[in-house]
């Protein structure tokens, strides 16, 4: 059954969550996180990664325009703090989770670019087929089980006589004797000279 995945979707969505691990990382050197850092700036932030993984998740649920201000919007404050650290910041400079928030941010609008333009990716999801199996090979593994059932029902009644005419165990005699010498005396066998 095949199932179409929106590839813009997905974009999106792996840029909100980026954006939205970021403020949990160290934005400037100085040490603070994005949590710390900012007064308001991240409880907006992360609002928008909340809009964006729902917009990823049901785009019929926000309005059509939000598919291009979520990632617009995430994409100004960051490169605005980048620009000009919050008074928080002292004289830091920009640290993992500010890159971090940029590629998010620059993810998301990806994501919605692609999202816009209706890219997809088709995944085909399939059983295994089975195979077909060939009835000379089937009759051939029926001939080899009645051989080796014949080998069983000996193996009870005795020694056996090898060609050299010692007595050999019918246990030794099914190491030693391939199942080819067994089917040669079968009148109905394809392969027999």
């Amino acid at each position: 059954m095949p199932r179409r995945i929106d590839l813009g979707r997905a974009v999106l969505c792996a840029g909100a969550a980026l954006l939205l691990i970021s403020l949990f990382t160290e934005w400037y050197d100085t040490g603070p996180t994005g949590w710390e850092v900012f007064e308001s700036l991240d409880l907006v932030l992360a609002a928008i990664a909340v809009a964006a993984v729902v917009a990823a998740i049901r785009p019929d649920a926000l309005p059509p325009g939000a598919a291009w201000a979520l990632p617009g919007a995430a994409l100004v404050i960051v490169i605005v703090q980048l620009v000009n650290a919050p008074p928080a910041a002292g004289d830091g400079k920009p640290s993992t989770g500010a890159w971090l928030a940029l590629s998010g941010a620059l993810l998301m609008a990806a994501g919605s670019a692609l999202s816009l333009a209706a890219i997809s990716v088709t995944v085909h999801v399939r059983e295994r087929e089975v195979r077909r199996r060939v009835p000379a090979v089937d009759r051939r593994a029926d001939r080899e089980a009645a051989a080796a059932e014949d080998l069983d029902a000996d193996a009870g009644s005795g020694p056996v006589t090898a060609a050299g005419g010692g007595s050999v165990a019918a246990d030794d005699l099914e190491r030693t004797q391939p199942l080819t010498a067994l089917r040669e005396d079968d009148p109905e066998d394809p392969e027999r000279p």
